[in-house]
C-alpha cells in the first residue's frame, strides 16, 4: 500500500511540477530578457495573460485525468472516451472562439494592416486569397490559425496525460503481480 500512496504522490507531483512550469516560463523569459526595459504592472500583466490563456487547458486537463479516464478509458469504453475526448476539446476550443480570441488577440502584424479578401477581376467569381508573405521578400512568414494552434496542444496535453496515467498504472500492476506472486502463487503451490 505505501508504494501505491508514493506512485499517487509522485504523479500529483509531475502534474504539479508541469503546471507550474507552463505558468512559469512567460514570467521568467520577460524578467530575463535583456532588451527590453519592465514597465510598471507588465509582470502582472503577463502572469494574469498566461493564467487566462492556459485556464482552457487546465480545465481540459481536470475532465480527461479525474474523469474521462478513470470513467471510461480505464473501464475499457473506448469509443465512448474518444468521443467524449472530442467532444470536450471541441467545446473548449471551438464552440468558444470568441473566449480564446478575447484572451489572446492576434495583432496584425508590424507595419501590415488586416488581411481582407478582395476581388482579383471582375471576371472571376470567387475572391483571390492574398499571396502568403514569406521571409526573404520582406513579408511575414505564414502564421496557422490561433484555433488550430490550441487544439493542436490540447490534443497532446491529452496525450501526455494518458501516457503518464498507463505508464504509472503498469508501474502498479507490475508491483502488485509482484506481491501476488510473493504471497498468492507460494501459498497455491504448497497446498
Amino acid at each position: 500500500m505505501k508504494y501505491l500512496q508514493k506512485q499517487q504522490l509522485l504523479e500529483q507531483v509531475i502534474y504539479l511540477s508541469m503546471w507550474l512550469l507552463i505558468l512559469c516560463i512567460p514570467p521568467i523569459n520577460l524578467l530575463l530578457d535583456d532588451d527590453h526595459t519592465l514597465q510598471a504592472g507588465e509582470l502582472k500583466n503577463v502572469i494574469l495573460e498566461t493564467g487566462m490563456l492556459v485556464l482552457p487547458f487546465f480545465v481540459l486537463f481536470l475532465i480527461h485525468n479525474f474523469l474521462l479516464v478513470p470513467q471510461l478509458f480505464l473501464k475499457k469504453y473506448y469509443v465512448r472516451y474518444m468521443l467524449a475526448v472530442i467532444f470536450t476539446i471541441g467545446i473548449l476550443f471551438l464552440y468558444m472562439p470568441g473566449w480564446l480570441e478575447a484572451l489572446h488577440p492576434e495583432p496584425p502584424l508590424k507595419g501590415q494592416k488586416e488581411r481582407t479578401f478582395e476581388p482579383a477581376e471582375s471576371w472571376l467569381p470567387l475572391p483571390q486569397l492574398p499571396l502568403m508573405p514569406d521571409s526573404e521578400n520582406g513579408r511575414p512568414p505564414i502564421r496557422p490559425p490561433f484555433q488550430a494552434i490550441h487544439i493542436a496542444i490540447a490534443v497532446l496535453l491529452v496525450g501526455f496525460n494518458l501516457s503518464i496515467r498507463l505508464f504509472l498504472k503498469s508501474l502498479r500492476d507490475d508491483e502488485m503481480l509482484k506481491v501476488w506472486n510473493a504471497s498468492g502463487w507460494s501459498q497455491s503451490c504448497n497446498t
